[in-house]
């Protein structure tokens, strides 16, 4: 306690908190006794060897294998758009700006070649960055929205060669004298949501430095992402690694399959066909959420999560509830600038039997939810080696639904007289069977739902959605309803919903047949 106290009196990066799992290793850190840097020290990160081939990080092993074996040659792409307004863009001046960041970043220029049948990093020298531009001030301008997102959806399903690169491409749309839009697509296994934060700040520095004829000055990056992969297989080797295995093998034991009932059974083959719908929650109801969540002493993903569980506890008619998620999985100082692919899916697995109160339940899910990540060091993939073995690559194992609230860094954009915007890039990949993504505002709150249209219906997915702000806006009033008061309720309202949809559909039937009547051609017997 002494030596944490002290710790509140000295310069204490805030990435050093998470670069130990223990209080007992920080304070070991603050008095001298566990300094960063020791060669023998496998939670130390330190320079890989460049002498031998690098091999791949976990979670890119993971990824290379899918995409060589299954089909999913855009089902691992990340696309994001920008709009730029205000200003005329100099494209040679924004491409300078890419090929810095390039430059600066490994990641970005790293390929993925087969080595006696493993997959195996390699860094290609800088390069001048390529970039693109369509011009669309010719097209109509009623009809530049829709050349631009067609434009856009052509280049996310564009798919990537892993062995030749480049794993990382952009392009510029002009829609105006001073409006563009600008599309990046990255391979996933170079990339995640944090990454993409970090790309967009140091883009709109460099350009903005080159603007005024200034060479960019960015921080120094203390390692690469093939120092992060190589510190993570001497991690693999340590008894820390060992202990966590040992805490998800307890955690697992018996895991379920959440069936959802879809309205349609799985097919042989994983077309990752997806649709997608979007949620908005009044300010209200997002402000009532928040004093709850604080009350209870539990964080917003939590509380949201719970409710989350509740709604597909009603679809699958189970108690036992598992549901994946991401952890940034940054857990250094020196990963928190680093464009690569860290991120580390959790299985979160929350007992809903017994009708608990709401307010108990988000006691079981916080307790889950701290457990799973002070252990979330283990790579999904290994995990998943060692709890299922030989994987079927039409269903995703250990958990078939994800949750997120989006608390990626935003990019501090700030030109003069350029405003930037995010543009949503629509996706008709579904990775996994269904999805809901949310994000906080300073005033609402938002989500999207993405699924498989191979299962799903859409009306499927617009009652889960009602159900899921049902649940909300009532936990919000009455924290103290038991679980099985709020699923009998969504299964009353479900009963309601279909009735009234074959209300719909039987008197669409009968307009149909009497439209059909009254243009009826009569028919008569033709002459003998």
């Amino acid at each position: 306690a002494a030596r944490i106290r002290a710790a509140m009196r000295v310069d204490v990066p805030v990435g050093v908190f998470f670069a130990f799992p223990t209080v007992e290793g920080l304070a070991a850190w603050i008095a001298g006794e566990g300094a960063p840097g020791e060669a023998d020290d496998p939670s130390v990160l330190g320079p890989a060897d460049r002498s031998r081939p690098i091999p791949l990080s976990a979670e890119q092993e993971r990824l290379w294998f899918l995409s060589y074996v299954g089909d999913t040659e855009s089902s691992y792409t990340v696309s994001k758009g920008l709009r730029l307004e205000g200003i005329e863009i100099d494209l040679g001046r924004l491409a300078r700006s890419f090929s810095i960041v390039v430059e600066r970043h490994e990641a970005l220029r790293t390929v993925f070649p087969a080595v006696e049948g493993q997959g195996r990093q390699h860094v290609l020298p800088p390069a001048p960055f390529v970039l693109p531009s369509v011009d669309l001030r010719a097209v109509p301008a009623r009809e530049r929205p829709a050349e631009t997102r067609r434009v856009a959806g052509l280049e996310a399903v564009r798919p990537f060669d892993l062995e030749r690169g480049p794993l990382f491409r952009a392009l510029v749309v002009r829609t105006g004298d001073t409006e563009y839009v600008l599309l990046t697509n990255l391979h996933h296994i170079v990339t995640d949501a944090w990454s993409t934060g970090i790309l967009v700040q140091e883009l709109m520095e460099c350009y903005q430095a080159l603007s005024t004829g200034r060479e960019p000055v960015l921080p120094r990056l203390p390692v690469q992402y093939a120092d992060y992969a190589g510190w993570q297989r001497r991690w693999l080797e340590s008894p820390a690694a060992d202990e966590q295995l040992r805490y998800w093998k307890r955690q697992l034991a018996g895991l379920p399959a959440l069936d959802l009932c879809p309205d349609r059974a799985r097919p042989a083959r994983v077309s990752y066909r997806g649709g997608s719908l979007r949620m908005q929650l009044s300010a209200e109801l997002s402000a009532r959420l928040r004093a709850l969540a604080e009350r209870e002493r539990v964080t917003l993903f939590m509380l949201l999560l719970a409710g989350f569980k509740v709604v597909l506890a009603h679809y699958s008619r189970q108690r036992d509830v598992v549901v994946g998620i991401d952890a940034a999985n940054r857990r250094t100082v020196e990963l928190e600038r680093l464009i690569g692919f860290f991120i580390n899916e959790l299985v979160l697995r929350s007992d809903l039997s017994g009708d608990p109160a709401f307010t108990a339940l988000l006691g079981r899910v916080r307790d889950v939810t701290l457990g799973a990540y002070q252990n979330q060091d283990l790579p999904f993939g290994l995990l998943v080696k060692e709890l299922v073995g030989r994987r079927d690559l039409g269903t995703n194992p250990l958990f078939q639904v994800m949750f997120g609230l989006k608390n990626a860094p935003r990019p501090d954009v700030a030109l003069d007289g350029l405003r930037v915007h995010p543009v949503e890039v629509a996706s008709e990949v579904a990775v996994f069977e269904l999805c809901l993504y949310m994000e906080e505002t300073p005033r609402e709150i938002f989500g999207l739902f993405t699924y498989r249209t191979d299962l799903f219906d859409a009306a499927t997915i617009e009652a889960m959605r009602s159900d899921l702000v049902e649940v909300l806006e009532r936990v919000s009033e009455h924290p103290g309803v038991g679980v099985e008061e709020l699923v009998g309720n969504l299964g009353v309202r479900e009963r309601e919903r279909r009735a009234e949809r074959t209300r719909i559909a039987e008197q669409a039937g009968r307009r149909m047949l009497k439209s059909v009547q009254r243009k009826a051609i009569p028919i008569t017997s033709p002459p003998e």
